[in-house]
Parts: structure tokens; C-alpha cells; sequence
């Protein structure tokens, strides 16, 4: 598994790779499962390090926080946006689908 391992990337990458070797029989929710402790154990040990394999599907949680009355109030001033869309008789609505499509429209919408 360290030789599959050795480049950064998700989980459910070393897991296609295995499958691809025939390692394992799919890539089913069950055949992952078992993957999955098998790699935190590897990673514990210190056979893998931590940041060979990668989470791309979760991002850091933290608490927002100011440091004074003026800095929200600042902060709340860029956040804010009137909607002139608000009182229209026809409202238009786009669907992002992909992470992909959200870099593109940035802003936009």
C-alpha cells in the first residue's frame, strides 16, 4: 500500500488504484470501508504520512470572528448586496452542478 500511496491524493484514489491491481474485487461503499482503517492505522504507524493522502471533499472549519465593533462593521458593509431582484414580477434562478462550474461564475450570480 506505501508504494500506491506515495503521491498525494484522496482516499478514493489508492482505492481506484488498488482496484485497477486487482486488489481489491470494486469500488463499492463496502470494499472502501474496509480500506479506510486499514490507511488511518498505516498513517498512525507512520508507514504513510498524513499528508500523502488528502481529503479534497472537506475544507477547515473555523468560527468567524472580529476583532472590534468597527471591523464588523466594516465587515458587514462588504457583505452587504441589495436585491433588485427582490420586487421583479419574473424571477430567474441558475443552477451551479459542478465545483467546476462555481469557479467560472465566480461572483457572477
Amino acid at each position: 500500500m506505501y508504494a500506491i500511496a506515495k503521491e498525494a491524493q484522496p482516499i478514493t484514489g489508492v482505492g481506484y488504484k488498488l482496484f485497477t491491481m486487482k486488489l481489491i474485487p470494486d469500488m463499492s461503499v463496502k470494499s472502501m470501508a474496509r480500506l479506510y482503517p486499514l490507511l488511518k492505522e498505516a498513517r498512525e504507524q507512520g508507514i504513510i504520512p498524513w499528508e500523502w493522502i488528502v481529503d479534497e471533499t472537506r475544507e477547515l472549519e473555523r468560527a468567524s470572528s472580529l476583532d472590534d465593533p468597527d471591523d464588523y462593521v466594516r465587515t458587514i458593509s462588504r457583505a452587504y448586496r441589495r436585491d433588485f431582484w427582490r420586487h421583479q414580477p419574473v424571477s430567474y434562478r441558475t443552477r451551479k452542478e459542478t465545483k467546476s462550474a462555481r469557479h467560472r461564475w465566480g461572483r457572477l450570480l
